[in-house]
């Protein structure tokens, strides 16, 4: 008796554990506002027979939006949702077939979808992307996900290869790039300066030279010219190099911008160049020692990575009038990583809906500073480690789900890119409030940095529309040109106020 219990207890062990895979609607669980969101799940290990399937659709903040109880039973099962509006969903679904219990999620967005050219999206002067990394699961599904929200800026090495590497990123999908020119081949390495290679990887650690080290200058700059000639002539804008100020002197950092400038001019003469600096405006910084060692002669515009400044206006106003003066003409600032991470546990733990939150407060300031193009970091993440931050920047997630700050990030996009700052209003003290301009209609962003505060806002017209953080829209009216607005740590948009 015991041995069939234990015979019986081993081949139930045996058994695979059941489990639901929902499938991922193309591109990453994107719908258009009025398509009928359905996904499809897979039911796998259950017992034969019949049961139920229960489905919750719950918003950004938790909330719950929709609750479904539908028939299971077989292989797999068709989730049909309707049309729950714009927004971010995170959906739960419980299957129990025979005494089985399992649980599946997903994410999903219902946002505003373009089909927009590069072309177009350089001719209106639209700034809006999202950093590019190549470690996501699905490449191609990635860019189209840009693609379709609006995004079509991103950051890219000048020769990243793989399945979708940058020609074909640039050649084949509607995205500008601010390309990269970093590194090169090993056979460029300097011995001559540098001694044997194997000697200075011993020293300074393996692959540290394509970043750390000035290669031989006449074959790199025929290396790199060949490199360049395989970009889209479309392609104008070139970032040098990444945060060198850890890399290498300034004097060095110099010599090699010296060496990159005239090499991209030859064959786009219109080209947009500029190096990626620290963002320190004191004589004795690193980008001070940049300018003196000739480093910025040539040059249209600067690259920076203002991650923990991205707020702050008065730095960049300032660091931005200096270095012009320094090099005696205005200069453009491209920023090309900036961001929050939504790291799951430990000291940076931070909540995805806080993440959605400090992007897009950023991406409002930075975009009223006049930054050319808007690139945060990053599209993908790894979810190696739940207490490590760089893992957890992504906009997608692994399964190449989207995270709030997809859709919040693109929902500031559909409103402001394109648009004329105006200027800041006062609703008094802690309420953010940023007025922005296009095509004759006004834009009202408002927020807070964490209470609930009520605001009279005077739009002067009968009625305005309120978009959430997430794309939600509500109209409402106003009583003598005037309106009482609830705001919170969420930013809002209030449109239709021209």
């Amino acid at each position: 008796m015991v041995r069939t219990l234990l015979a019986l207890a081993a081949a139930l062990a045996a058994l695979p554990a059941a489990d639901i895979a929902i499938a991922r609607h193309r591109p990453c669980n994107l719908f258009a506002p009025g398509q009928p969101v359905a996904l499809e799940a897979q039911l796998r290990g259950f017992p034969a027979g019949q049961g139920e399937a229960v489905a919750i659709l719950r918003d950004a903040r938790g909330g719950e939006m929709l609750r479904r109880t539908v028939p299971a039973g077989g292989a797999t099962l068709r989730l049909d949702l309707g049309d729950p509006g714009r927004g971010w969903y995170q959906l739960e679904l419980t299957v129990a077939i025979a005494g089985t219990t399992a649980t599946g999620s997903a994410s999903l967005g219902v946002a505003d979808l373009t089909s927009r050219s590069a072309a177009e999206v350089r001719e209106r002067d639209l700034r809006f992307g999202l950093k590019w990394w190549g470690g996501v699961t699905d490449k191609a599904e990635t860019v189209e996900m840009m693609g379709a929200l609006g995004l079509q800026w991103t950051r890219i090495i000048h020769n990243e290869g793989g399945a979708l590497g940058t020609v074909r990123m640039l050649t084949e999908f509607p995205i500008n790039a601010v390309i990269k020119v970093e590194r090169f081949p090993k056979e460029l390495f300097d011995s001559d300066r540098y001694g044997d290679l194997a000697a200075w990887e011993a020293k300074y650690g393996k692959g540290a030279w394509t970043l750390k080290t000035l290669p031989r200058k006449e074959p790199y700059q025929a290396w790199l010219k060949a490199e360049l000639a395989k970009l889209p002539p479309t392609q104008q804008v070139f970032e040098i190099w990444n945060e060198p100020w850890d890399k290498m002197s300034a004097e060095d950092f110099a010599t090699l911008c010296q060496w990159i400038v005239p090499v991209i001019r030859a064959d786009r003469p219109q080209a947009i160049i500029g190096p990626n600096l620290l963002g320190v405006s004191d004589d004795f910084a690193y980008d001070a020692k940049v300018v003196r060692a000739g480093g910025m002669q040539g040059m249209d515009m600067v690259c920076l990575h203002p991650y923990g400044t991205s707020e702050d206006r008065a730095w960049l106003r300032s660091y931005t009038a200096w270095l012009s003066k320094q090099v005696g003409k205005p200069l453009g600032v491209y920023i090309t990583e900036y961001g929050a991470a939504s790291t799951p546990e430990g000291p940076a733990q931070r909540s995805e809906l806080d993440q959605a939150r400090l992007v897009v407060r950023q991406s409002l300031a930075l975009y009223a500073e006049d930054a050319k193009a808007l690139l945060p970091h990053w599209a993908g993440q790894s979810e190696r480690n739940r207490t490590y931050h760089e893992d957890w920047f992504g906009f997608i997630r692994r399964n190449q789900e989207p995270k709030p700050v997809l859709i919040a990030h693109a929902v500031s996009a559909r409103m402001i890119d394109g648009s004329r700052w105006i200027g800041d209003l006062w609703f008094g003290p802690g309420v953010d409030a940023m007025l922005f301009a296009r095509d004759g209609r006004e834009v009202l962003a408002l927020w807070t940095r964490g209470e609930t505060r009520d605001v009279d806002v005077r739009p002067g017209v009968a009625t305005v529309v309120r978009h959430d953080m997430f794309g939600g829209e509500q109209t409402l009216a106003t009583q003598d040109g005037a309106l009482r607005i609830q705001v919170g740590p969420d930013v809002i948009y209030l449109s239709g106020t021209a």
